[in-house]
Formats: structure tokens, sequence, C-alpha cells
């Protein structure tokens, strides 16, 4: 091998590191500590609000240079209206949580961009609930504080999507949309 060869094969070995770091992709795991999701509805009479609570999410975010994409998975169990009664309609009619005790979004389409620290940014995704999967669009801020990735997103779903009955109880019924609420903070690993 001739000095020039060998130069260029030393060239591009001492890139490859810088390459390789650049294609690595980072995921970005839910930590219990900060984490909560909540939904809120509205019955009719319009004066009543309906707030779920108690919940929170397992699962990540992945980040491959501006692409992000996520999984969070919530147990159905967890949420309470404070109200023992209607908790248990929700979860045993409706939800029918016994046989599907989690819902799932997966984010499959979310740009971000270093100078969108904090920013609201939609997102597009997939809901399994109640063993039906529609399609959801949202909001998501990603604010990086302290080593750590504060996640908080938004969406609505309406429950005739997920083929739930409407919920109806002592002449109250709840409206069919539905404002969900996650948020969570994430630490970062490298994904192998």
């Amino acid at each position: 091998m001739d000095a020039t060869n060998r130069l260029w094969v030393i060239g591009f070995l001492s890139m490859l590191p810088t390459l390789t770091m650049q294609a690595e992709a980072l995921r970005f795991e839910a930590i219990p500590k900060g984490n909560e999701v909540t939904f809120s509805a509205v019955g009719t009479p319009g004066f009543l609000h309906i707030e779920g609570k108690g919940a929170s999410v397992t699962g990540h975010i992945e980040m491959e240079g501006e692409k992000w994409t996520g999984k969070w998975v919530c147990d159905l169990n967890a949420f309470t209206t404070d109200i023992d009664t209607r908790d248990k309609h929700m979860k045993e009619k409706y939800l029918q949580v016994p046989q599907f005790p989690t819902s799932t979004l997966e984010i499959t389409k979310l740009t971000y961009k270093e100078k969108s620290n904090g920013s609201k940014l939609p997102f597009e995704g997939n809901l399994q609930l109640h063993g039906v999967t529609a399609p959801v669009k949202g909001t998501v801020s990603i604010t990086y504080v302290n080593s750590l990735y504060q996640v908080e997103a938004e969406y609505s779903l309406t429950v005739d999507a997920f083929k739930i009955d409407i919920p109806s109880f002592a002449g109250i019924t709840m409206a069919k949309d539905v404002t969900v609420h996650v948020k969570f903070m994430a630490s970062s690993a490298p994904v192998h």
C-alpha cells in the first residue's frame, strides 16, 4: 500500500467514531418521579366537568437526528375521578379494564430541533385503547432540564372511535370528546 492510500485509510478510520456517534439513536426512558396522566371531559348538563387522575406512563421516546418517535403505556386501572361509583362504571362498563388494562400511544411523527426546546410541537401517532387502534394528533413540548427531559403532551380523542359507549349514569351523559394530558421526566441512554 503506498503512502497516499495509507493516509486515505487512516483518515477514513479516524472518522468512523464521529460517523457512528452521529448515526446513533438516543432513547429517553420515562422515570416515575413527576410522571402523570390525566384526562378531562365535559358532561351534560354542561356544568359538569369530569377529571381523571392518578395514572402514569411507562415507556420511552427515541431521537434519531430531528426525527423523534415514542411509545407510552398507561395503566387504566390507576385512574380515579374521586367518585367510587363513577370509577367502577368507567373501568368495568365502559373501558372494560379487566379485558383491556392498558392504553398505548405510539408517536410516529414528531420533528424536534435543538431550538424547539420547550416549544409546543405537533405530533401524530396511533392510540391503542379498548382493543382498537386509531390515529391521534396532538402537541408535545420537550424541555431539557438538569440532565433530564421534561415531556408534556396533550391530545384529544373521541370515545366512539374506540368503540366505547358514551358514558351515562343517573341522568348525566359524558360528551364523546376527551382530552388527555401526559407529563413525565425522562433520562437518556444510547440505544444499541
